[in-house]
C-alpha cells in the first residue's frame, strides 16, 4: 500500500510542478498581462482555498476520497485545456480558478490518504509524503531533454501545460484503483468542519495558524516574484523551471529523514526551523542584485514545506479524531488560502503602485515586506507555541503519539 500511496502523491502534485512554475511568466511574457492582471488571475489559488471546508465535509460525511480524487481530476484535465487555449484576462482567470477549486481538495484528500492508509503515519508520512515533492521536481525536468533536442520550443511554457493534462488522466485513473472508504462518524458530528474546528481550538493552534497565514501572504511575493526576478537577473527561459526545482530538492531529502529530525528536535524546534527558513530566503531576494544568490536561496523554501506544513500537518494529525482528518486540513487550507488572497493582490498592488528603477527593485521590495511579516510572526511562534497543550477532550482522539517537543 506504501507504493501505491506514494505513486498517487506523485502524480498529484506533479500536475502542479509542470503547471505553476511557469504559469507567471506564461501570462506576463507570452499573453503581455499587467502586474494587476496577474496577480488577480495568480489570487485565485488562495479564493479556490476558500472552499475547502466543504470539500472536507464531502470526504467525511459523503464520498469516499479517492472517488472525489477522480472526480475532481477529471475536472483539472478540462482546466487546464481551457488554460491552453485561453488569451483573455477573464477566461485565464476562469480556467485558474476552476484549476484550484480542483486542484487543492486533491493535496488534502492525497495527505488524508496517507494518514488513514499508512500503518505508522508518524513514521512513515514524511517519507511517503516525499514522492508529492519527487513528482513536482520530475514534472519541471521532464521536457528539457526534449528542449535541448529541438523538440520543444524553449521559449514557450505551453509545453508544460500540456504535460500537466496528461499527469491528470493518469491521476484519474490511478486514483480509482485505490481503496473506496466509506465515511462514517460517530453521532452528533454531522458537519464536519465545525467538529473539527471545535476539537483543534486552542493557543498553539491559533498560533500555528496565525504561521501559516503569514507563509501564505508572502508565498504569492515568491509564486509571482521569483520566476520574474530570476529572468531579470539573466537566467534563460529554458532553464526557468528546472531552476525553480531548486526548491524542491531539500524539501525531498527532509521528507526522508523527517523521522529522524523530529526525534531530534521535536515538533516545535522542528516549526521554528522552518520559520527561520522562510525569513532567510526572503531577506535574501530582498538582497539579491546577481543570479547566484537568488538561485542560493530557493533551497530554503524546501525547508519550510517540510519542516513546518508537513511537520505542522502530522502534529495536527495526532489531535484529530479519524472522522475529521479532511476536515481538519481543510481548515488549515481555508486559512492558507485567505493568506494567499491577500499576498497576491497586496503583490499586484505594491507592483502598481511603487515606481522604482526597474522591475527587479520593485520585487526585492515585495520580498522585503514579506521577510518583515514572517520576522514578526516567527517571533511571536517562538515565543507561545507549545505542542503539548492538551486539545479538547470532548472529542476521543486518535491513538498516534505527537513526537516529543524540545
Amino acid at each position: 500500500m506504501r507504493i501505491r500511496l506514494s505513486i498517487l502523491v506523485a502524480l498529484v502534485f506533479s500536475i502542479s510542478g509542470a503547471l505553476v512554475p511557469g504559469y507567471s511568466t506564461h501570462l506576463q511574457k507570452d499573453l503581455g498581462f499587467g502586474p494587476l492582471e496577474l496577480s488577480f488571475c495568480a489570487a485565485t489559488q488562495g479564493i479556490a482555498s476558500l472552499g475547502a471546508p466543504l470539500f472536507g465535509q464531502i470526504a467525511d460525511r459523503i464520498l469516499p476520497p479517492s472517488l472525489l480524487m477522480a472526480l475532481s481530476g477529471l475536472g483539472i484535465f478540462g482546466a487546464i485545456g481551457g488554460l491552453i487555449i485561453s488569451t483573455s484576462p477573464i477566461w485565464i482567470f476562469v480556467f485558474t480558478l476552476l484549476y484550484w477549486l480542483l486542484t487543492i481538495p486533491t493535496w488534502v484528500l492525497a495527505t488524508t490518504m496517507l494518514f488513514t492508509h499508512l500503518e505508522d503515519p508518524e513514521k512513515d508520512f514524511g517519507r511517503t509524503r516525499m514522492w508529492g515533492t519527487i513528482g513536482w521536481i520530475a514534472a519541471g525536468w521532464s521536457l528539457v531533454p526534449l528542449m535541448s533536442l529541438g523538440w520543444v520550443d524553449q521559449e514557450k511554457t505551453l509545453p508544460f501545460f500540456c504535460l500537466a493534462m496528461v499527469l491528470a488522466a493518469l491521476m484519474v485513473a490511478f486514483a480509482c484503483t485505490m481503496p473506496w472508504v466509506k465515511p462514517d462518524h460517530p453521532p452528533g458530528r454531522a458537519f464536519a468542519p465545525g467538529a473539527a474546528l471545535k476539537c483543534l481550538w486552542s493557543k498553539p493552534f491559533f498560533l500555528y495558524g496565525l504561521s501559516v497565514f503569514g507563509i501564505c501572504v508572502s508565498q504569492p511575493f515568491s509564486v509571482q516574484g521569483t520566476p520574474l526576478l530570476l529572468a531579470e537577473l539573466g537566467l534563460p527561459r529554458s532553464w526557468l523551471l528546472p531552476s525553480l526545482t531548486l526548491a524542491q530538492l531539500p524539501e525531498a531529502a527532509l521528507s526522508f529523514i523527517l523521522p529522524g529530525i523530529l526525534l531530534r528536535l521535536g515538533i516545535r524546534g522542528s516549526m521554528r526551523t522552518g520559520l527561520i527558513a522562510w525569513c532567510m530566503a526572503l531577506s535574501i531576494l530582498s538582497l539579491s542584485r546577481s543570479l547566484w544568490p537568488a538561485l542560493a536561496s530557493l533551497p530554503l523554501n524546501g525547508m519550510v514545506i517540510t519542516m513546518f506544513l508537513i511537520v505542522g500537518s502530522i502534529w495536527l494529525n495526532s489531535r484529530i479524531p479519524t472522522d475529521l482528518r479532511t476536515s481538519a486540513q481543510a481548515i488549515v487550507v481555508f486559512i492558507q488560502g485567505m493568506g494567499m488572497c491577500l499576498g497576491h493582490l497586496s503583490m499586484g498592488i505594491l507592483r502598481g503602485q511603487i515606481d522604482l528603477a526597474n522591475e527587479a527593485e520593485e520585487l526585492r521590495l515585495c520580498f522585503l515586506l514579506g521577510a518583515i511579516i514572517n520576522g514578526i510572526l516567527a517571533a511571536l511562534f517562538w515565543w507561545g507555541f507549545n505542542p503539548h497543550r492538551a486539545p479538547d477532550q470532548s472529542f476521543p482522539q486518535t491513538s498516534s503519539r505527537t513526537p516529543s517537543a524540545t
